[in-house]
């Protein structure tokens, strides 16, 4: 996260989320349960973990309610 921030990324740690959240420019919105950097490749304990991307400008709305759900769980 320390990397992201130096590049001017916004990152946030919240209580009891296990989903991953990525806001772009309030007109993309990526949300998942795959764990990006530390899920394992090994064929024996792979999961079928996923993430779904949307985008448009309809998304403010909804990016809006979950950043406000999400700052009320920062740690």
């Amino acid at each position: 996260m320390e990397k992201l921030n130096a590049l001017g990324i916004v990152t946030m740690l919240v209580n009891r989320v296990h989903s991953k959240i990525v806001i772009g420019d309030e007109g993309l919105l990526c949300i998942g349960s795959f764990n990006w950097f530390s899920a394992t490749r090994d064929e024996k304990y792979k999961r079928y973990d996923t993430s779904m991307v949307y985008r448009g400008e309809s998304l403010q709305a909804e990016i809006k309610t979950i950043y406000s759900s999400l700052e009320q769980r920062k740690l």
